[in-house]
């Protein structure tokens, strides 16, 4: 049996169930705060030195990718007025990191102010761990507000793989002149931010709200109104959605067949089959749409939804000709229809529409057809042997039948003595009727020169018995 194939289009739809878009935005990091134990640095990389007044420092590497806002970054530029850039060159060092709208973008702020370094002060920084658990880390020792005396340790603190960004606090004193600083993020503009509010006799630097406005800052007087030693401001980017591609065994499927999906892109799955690997193999016996939710670290998740096309076989009828119920000694024919691409007879193996048999016990024959793109179908007919009542022989009615020339350009003549009616019908090997004709006459001629050379077959019909020959056209 011939099999073909056509190719069908697997439908794979991405959607993310998290708040990624092409561009982050520093608005829609998650902020937390909570309170640690502040550790200083150790043998830090040294920037400046003790007389640092909005100095600023290129390049300074990561160690790592860091991803902000959407775009990985492996350097930045740490500013002594208390926040750092991502990315270089530092066009120039602005007291309002957050809020200035000619200032510099991405950046993140601990204390955004007109800060220096005191005597003995240092601004250093150093990248801690390993792979893929490093941290960078910018800090700033012993700080002041421009011609203040206090002492202010902080650290921004940058962490590979979840890009989170953290703002540890650490020993503070104020000389109890009251002063802004701004706290948070920028995005690309000024217009996109997430900074804190802490306002004295109103709320704390715990208790600190999330901004309403670029330009709102956290105030530093004395106690409460200063970070505890500890205080961590967390702000967590939107999920990075796992990059789920699903593939599928074969291009198309027929009906009732299995089908193979593979998942990949992320550290879990969940499928609309209620399956949690990351390969099924359903078996459809329709057009049916599949959804897996795939989940990745820390619990970022996105979907893919992918409809499969599934193919029909064909609807194969099958008769025996001239009855399922022979007499012993009695031959037929077995002509099945509907397949477009071959059949195949089991028991025997012959790959026609049309085969003639002559049973001597009750069988059971089995057709398979396939339609063009392959699909399969299975078809049986049962012949159930009979005790007649009158001789069938078909040696002696052979005998009164002829048909010559065989084989013949298209010209045959058949001869039946009977001087009965008679039907003659020309099948095809599809089992399609291409000629017929009734007649009393004992000798009819055929015509089918303008066919198709090949094989036919001619069924005589007369007298409430039927027979059929093969022919060959050449």
């Amino acid at each position: 049996m011939k099999k073909t194939f056509t190719k069908l289009v697997l439908v794979c739809l991405f959607f993310t169930l998290s708040k990624l878009n092409a561009q982050v935005l520093a608005a829609n990091y998650t902020f937390s705060s909570t309170i640690g134990t502040y550790t200083t640095i150790v043998n830090g990389n040294v920037l400046g030195d003790d007389t640092n007044d909005d100095q600023y420092f290129d390049d300074i590497p990561i160690g790592f990718t860091f991803t902000y806002c959407g775009v990985p970054h492996y350097s930045v530029s740490v500013c002594s007025n208390g926040y750092i850039k991502f990315g270089y060159p530092f066009n120039q060092s602005t007291q309002q990191p957050i809020s200035n709208s000619s200032g510099d973008d991405t950046c993140a702020a601990a204390l955004g102010a007109d800060i220096q370094s005191n005597t003995n002060g240092a601004l250093t920084y150093t990248t801690i761990g390993t792979a893929p658990n490093q941290i960078f880390i910018a800090q700033w020792e012993d700080y002041t507000y421009y011609g203040e005396s206090d002492n202010f340790y902080f650290q921004i603190r940058l962490h590979e793989t979840s890009n989170i960004i953290e703002v540890f606090y650490g020993s503070f004193f104020c000389a109890a002149v009251a002063n802004a600083y701004e706290v948070g993020l920028r995005g690309n503009s000024y217009l996109d931010y997430n900074n804190r509010s802490v306002i004295e006799s109103i709320n704390t630097w715990p208790t600190s709200t999330p901004g309403t406005s670029q330009s709102n800052f956290c105030e530093i007087t004395s106690t409460p109104f200063i970070p505890a030693n500890g205080q961590r401001y967390v702000w967590t980017p939107p999920c990075p959605a796992p990059n789920i591609t699903v593939t599928a065994s074969q291009p198309t499927v027929c009906s009732g067949l299995p089908i193979t999906f593979t998942a990949a892109g992320a550290t879990s799955y969940t499928w609309s089959t209620s399956s949690n690997s990351n390969v099924i193999t359903p078996t459809p016996t329709a057009n049916t749409t599949y959804t897996v939710k795939g989940t990745s670290i820390p619990s970022c998740t996105a979907q893919v939804t992918c409809t499969i096309g599934v193919v029909q076989g064909p609807v194969i009828s099958l008769n025996a000709q001239p009855t399922a119920s022979f007499c012993p000694g009695m031959s037929g024919t077995l002509v099945a229809a509907g397949a477009t691409n071959g059949y195949t007879w089991q028991p025997g193996n012959q790959q026609f529409a049309i085969i003639l048999v002559a049973p001597t016990t009750n069988i059971t024959y089995t057709i398979t057809g396939a339609n063009t793109v392959g699909c399969l179908t299975n078809t049986t007919l049962s012949i159930y042997m009979t005790t007649c009542t009158s001789i069938y022989d078909p040696n002696i009615a052979s005998e009164t039948i002829r048909i010559f020339p065989n084989p013949s350009n298209g010209l045959f003549t058949v001869e039946l003595a009977n001087g009965s009616q008679k039907q003659i019908d020309v099948m095809d090997l599809t089992g399609r009727i291409v000629l017929s004709k009734t007649t009393f006459e004992n000798k009819t001629d055929l015509n089918i020169s303008n066919l198709s050379n090949g094989v036919y077959y001619i069924r005589l019909r007369s007298n409430n018995e039927s027979k059929v020959f093969k022919v060959v056209k050449e």
